[in-house]
């Protein structure tokens, strides 16, 4: 797994959390799934539990059910680590070897030169692997995590190019509110 999306850009942008994000994003290989399943059916804390969107092996989200019965209250991302009181949230999002506009993952056991995810608007992206392989370890807030390799190109074909220096958010008032 590594950070991504809003929590990549304040490790690019600060080393730790913009004061706007309320949660955290990491990515893994959608094929490491059936680990969370499992970990998932432990009881292993009391203060954490995993929860994983029973369709994530569905590859469009848009054929996606909520399942709030069962506390699925997304659809993306894969899966979500949250605190049992608070709420806050990991959310797991998924990435794949293989871009699922063209092709299905293939039977061949050959690594692709790409790697796909959802961009901002949960379309999908695709970009070569070494911006994320090899991982490296960075400090986020202090604390020691996995990048990809290329952040900064990661953010900027995510967000833009100013997103690597400069928040789109801004205090106005105790709110925070778009930056145009």
């Amino acid at each position: 797994y590594w950070i991504s999306y809003g929590t990549l850009v304040g490790y690019v942008q600060r080393r730790g959390l913009l004061p706007h994000d309320h949660d955290i994003d990491i990515i893994m290989m959608t094929d490491d799934t059936p680990q969370l399943i499992n970990i998932s059916h432990m009881n292993f804390s009391s203060d954490y539990e995993i929860k994983v969107q029973p369709q994530w092996h569905i590859v469009d989200d848009t054929h996606r059910s909520y399942l709030l019965e069962q506390g699925i209250n997304f659809i993306e991302p894969n899966a979500r680590l949250f605190h049992r009181q608070t709420r806050y949230h990991v959310d797991i999002f998924p990435a794949y070897d293989f871009n699922p506009l063209y092709a299905n993952k293939s039977i061949e056991n050959i690594q692709s030169e790409n790697l796909t995810i959802y961009d901002i608007k949960y379309k999908w992206f695709s970009y070569p692997r070494s911006w994320t392989y090899p991982l490296k370890i960075c400090y986020f807030s202090d604390i020691k995590v996995l990048c990809p390799a290329e952040p900064e190109k990661l953010v900027a074909f995510l967000y833009g190019s100013y997103a690597i220096t400069t928040s789109n958010k801004k205090c106005v008032n105790g709110r925070w509110v778009y930056n145009h």
